[in-house]
């Protein structure tokens, strides 16, 4: 029968795996006496002291490296940043008292003093400052140097209190010295919240306690399994009943002790034992995975109880920065709310030293980690700006605390982030490009001029003697009542030379409008058709899975992306609608466009297109649920998206080009008029074969500048047929769809008023 005799390294103690002959002579261990039957002595040290008290904690921040880590990872962001003073929200920078904070506390510099603050506060959840005689003097500001502070183990304060069981006293018991008696107002304890003990402090660690204690004890448990590791020996087998006698076990153990300190020297050698006797080596042992997750538990426990995010106890492979990381919480949910506890007795002896009421302030806008979080801050900010709000007011939305500057507190249109002026347009007008360039002004100028001699509206269509039965167009065709269109009816060639000088400067602006529109309709094509391609190629044969959102662009990225473009162009066209009028009119001075006027064109505008996207979004969304019902190829959807996006780009794109481009230049044209001292303002139509016959039936309708053109339906086979539409110019915002949108007319000045009188 082969029996082995074993000691535990976690109990101490050695057990059998199957019974021997006792062994006739006890052997000796340390703490105790090994019974008859056991096996040689193994030397080892019980975590039980010799009077039975348990193993335990008494020193948390030297003994747990957790502890310490925890305080001083919330220590260390308040440490890193300048401690300012101010009075009256006025920083403080040449007191005399100032250089009293480098060292405040005999043997503390500064950084010093903040870590015991705040390492008291989180292991006894307060501290004491004891206030040397000198910081009740009656005249603080005749003191030439002050004394140091005195800070106070919290262990070495004891509260006595009166009969109505309120503080009375201080005792403090300093270091091998009699007790001392404080009065409260000599010393100033920071703590935090007690809900059992009014006056002293909750210590944070106290929550953590056993949680610190049980990694504590882990780590000593870890430490002597590693040793018994090291010192295990060998396990001497017996096979058979007869047990070596006493020399023999002491010839064995010599054996094995002389072979052990020549492998320590590099000297290998051979060791011969009976055949009886099996050496076995020792077996390593390392704790479980049950036991690691433990110790893991414990050490998170340790950092929620101080405030810090758990994660930061971790092993991080990579870490994130700015507000998504763990270090900025950590700074705003536990350095940041602890340095102000410890601002507030700094601000109470300031106040003392200066005679006054002194606010001290730790600077978190300078800590690294809250600049990266302060650039997401301005980045929301840009975007805000973006959308007409003042930098002051996303500064204080946002929480920047930037400074003030000029223009601050002014709105800023998107498209070039200027600073609106009073005309609500940057400062100076964009440079006007070659199609709005010297000559269409030029030509403006010479037709308006030549306007005012043209025949009375009175005359204008009348039937002439030498072509009875015909009427002679102001044009200068000749077509009989069946063939003359509304576009040509009452026409001056004057008049269609002044249209058209009018007009040629917006074609830049068409263009744009419909360029950016176009941008928009091809990013989202390009998505759509990727994810159709995409699948396309992963697919042999058409499938019935799919549904149309599998394939649709983003709505609001589009919807987005389609706003700006609009607004920015908008911002452009009423600029150079006013510019328009003042060059027309030889005003010298720069048109300056009211900035609430332009803001509300701008909302309106948006309001009136919300509806494009939506639209876009339909129109490809049915395509595709046409193809997939249909059971057309991917490839063949994709082709029908591509052509259901061109024929938007062609058309659609047309038209809101058209009646932007008219609404921009009609309220700037009506603003800069009045602007101008204008008195009268005269409707001109385009005189194109497409003129609506409301429009040609208003050409040449003078009204006052503050008045509205009436304008009436009078197309039969409309079904706004006999409508009535009141509005300030062609192509005012507020105008009915019928009567706005695709205009081509223009609102020019006028010398003269409906009676002929001059103006």
């Amino acid at each position: 029968m082969s029996e082995i005799l074993q000691f535990s390294p976690f109990t101490g103690n050695v057990f059998r795996r199957a019974t021997l002959p006792p062994i006739r002579t006890p052997v000796a261990e340390a703490g105790g006496v090994v019974q008859k039957g056991s096996a040689w002595p193994f030397n080892r040290v019980p975590l039980i002291d010799g009077a039975g008290v348990a193993d335990k904690m008494h020193k948390p921040y030297e003994e747990s490296v957790w502890v310490m880590r925890g305080i001083k990872q919330v220590t260390g962001p308040i440490q890193a940043v300048t401690l300012r003073f101010y009075a009256d929200d006025v920083e403080v920078t040449d007191a005399p008292w100032l250089s009293f904070w480098k060292r405040p506390v005999a043997g503390m510099t500064r950084g010093d003093f903040i870590e015991a603050l705040v390492g008291w506060l989180k292991l006894s959840g307060e501290n004491f400052i004891i206030l040397p005689d000198e910081f009740t003097v009656p005249f603080p500001d005749r003191m030439k140097a002050w004394p140091q502070l005195q800070l106070a183990r919290p262990d070495r304060m004891q509260a006595v209190k009166n009969s109505a069981g309120e503080l009375d006293h201080w005792q403090f018991t300093p270091p091998s010295a009699k007790p001392v008696r404080l009065e409260p107002e000599q010393v100033i304890q920071p703590k935090y919240w007690n809900p059992y003990d009014p006056i002293r402090g909750m210590s944070e660690y106290e929550a953590a306690r056993v949680a610190s204690e049980a990694d504590y004890l882990s780590g000593k448990f870890a430490l002597n399994l590693a040793r018994a590791n090291g010192d295990t020996g060998v396990i001497v087998g017996v096979e058979g009943s007869t047990m070596p006698n006493d020399n023999q076990m002491e010839q064995i153990r010599n054996s094995l002790r002389l072979k052990a300190e020549k492998s320590r020297r590099g000297e290998f050698s051979s060791v011969f034992v009976p055949a009886n006797l099996k050496i076995e080596p020792p077996q390593i042992r390392t704790p479980d995975a049950a036991f690691v997750a433990t110790r893991l538990e414990n050490r998170h426990e340790i950092y929620i109880a101080f405030g810090l995010p758990p994660g930061m106890a971790d092993v991080t492979q990579s870490y994130s920065i700015g507000s998504a990381s763990d270090r900025y919480r950590a700074i705003e949910d536990a350095s940041m709310p602890t340095a102000k506890k410890i601002a507030e007795p700094i601000s109470q002896i300031s106040s003392l030293m200066a005679g006054r009421e002194i606010d001290a302030r730790f600077d978190w806008a300078e800590h690294p980690v809250l600049q990266q979080v302060r650039a997401e801050k301005i980045d929301s900010g840009v975007k805000l700006v973006n959308l007409g709000m003042p930098w002051k007011t996303a500064s204080d939305y946002l929480h920047l605390n930037l400074p003030e500057f000029p223009g601050d507190d002014q709105g800023h249109l998107p498209a070039t982030l200027l600073p609106v002026e009073e005309n609500g347009l940057p400062p100076e007008a964009p440079e006007t490009s070659a199609t709005f360039a010297e000559d269409p002004v030029k030509n403006a100028l010479r037709a308006i001029k030549s306007l005012r001699r043209t025949v009375p509206k009175s005359e204008i269509g009348k039937p002439k003697t030498e072509n009875p039965g015909n009427v002679e167009c102001a044009c200068g065709c000749s077509l009989d009542d069946s063939q003359m269109v509304a576009g040509c009816k009452a026409r001056s060639e004057k008049e269609i030379t002044l249209w058209k000088s009018l007009v040629a400067p917006r074609r830049e602006t068409l263009r744009a409008y419909q360029s950016k529109f176009n941008k928009c309709l091809m990013a989202a094509r390009a998505e759509v058709i990727g994810k159709l391609e995409r699948a396309g190629a992963r697919e042999k044969s058409p499938v019935q899975k799919h549904v149309a959102a599998d394939f649709m662009f983003n709505l609001p990225d589009f919807e987005k992306m389609f706003q700006a473009s609009m607004r920015a162009v908008s911002v452009t066209a009423l600029q150079k609608g006013g510019d328009q009028v003042y060059a027309e009119l030889d005003k010298t001075d720069p048109w300056k466009m009211p900035p609430a006027e332009a803001v509300r064109f701008l909302k309106n505008r948006e309001n009136k297109l919300s509806g494009v996207p939506p639209e876009v979004f339909d129109r490809i969304r049915n395509v595709i649920v046409n193809g997939l019902q249909n059971g057309d190829p991917l490839a063949d959807i994709a082709g029908a998206v591509r052509g259901e996006f061109n024929e938007l780009g062609a058309g659609r794109a047309r038209t809101i080009a058209s009646t932007e481009t008219a609404a921009a230049y009609g309220v700037s044209r009506d603003l800069a008029m009045k602007s101008a001292g204008v008195q009268y303002k005269r409707w001109l139509t385009s005189g194109n074969v497409n003129t609506r016959a409301a429009h040609a039936d208003m050409n040449g309708t003078i009204v006052g500048i503050a008045e509205n053109f009436v304008v009436t339906q009078t197309d039969a086979s409309a079904s706004t047929f006999g409508e009535v539409d009141e509005v300030k110019h062609p192509g005012d915002i507020n105008g009915e769809p019928w009567n706005v949108i695709n205009c081509h007319c223009v609102e020019i000045a006028s010398a003269t008023g409906p009676d002929d009188k001059e103006e």
